[in-house]
């Protein structure tokens, strides 16, 4: 089978032309499966913030194109994408001071620490540093100044439960 353009993936080296290497044009979609089997659509352009896409399609077979994100439900790919596609498909394009007062009020909108931890490690999986950097503040903006024990209660571990 030929790649001809259409769902498809990026490739994680700098400079390279993915065009040339899988068939990409800027209009294309990656199609992500997130652990409980939800299926969701990706921009080429945003997919780009993630080198590991690019390094997981290559491993799939061709009539199989959705990538398994296996460390992140529907919900955290929702806000993944919604963070890449924050950073890169804006018309016109943001400025700095633009996106640095839209990523605060993004990681404010997220209360629930086991979303933030698990935006994390999605982060981390797909290597989007930016993303994972951001959350990863806000957990510790969350957590500054508290105790070992208010710490401990933050995240819902019990030290008694290791002894």
């Amino acid at each position: 089978m030929s790649n001809t353009g259409k769902t498809f993936s990026i490739s994680a080296f700098p400079g390279l032309s993915v065009q040339k290497t899988v068939g990409l044009k800027p209009g294309d979609t990656v199609t992500l499966r997130s652990n409980d089997g939800q299926i969701k659509e990706l921009p080429f352009r945003a997919a780009q913030m993630s080198q590991t896409l690019g390094n997981m399609l290559e491993d799939l077979p061709e009539d199989d194109r959705a990538i398994p994100i296996d460390v992140a439900s529907g919900d955290i790919l929702e806000l993944v994408i919604r963070y890449c596609l924050e950073h890169t498909d804006t018309d016109p394009p943001r400025t700095p001071d633009d996106l640095n007062a839209w990523d605060k009020l993004f990681v404010a909108s997220i209360d629930q620490v086991e979303t933030l931890i698990a935006l994390i490690k999605a982060a981390d999986f797909l290597v989007i540093d930016s993303l994972r950097d951001l959350v990863i503040n806000r957990v510790a903006g969350m957590i500054r100044g508290r105790t070992p024990a208010e710490i401990y209660t933050f995240f819902g571990y019990d030290p008694e439960q290791d002894e």
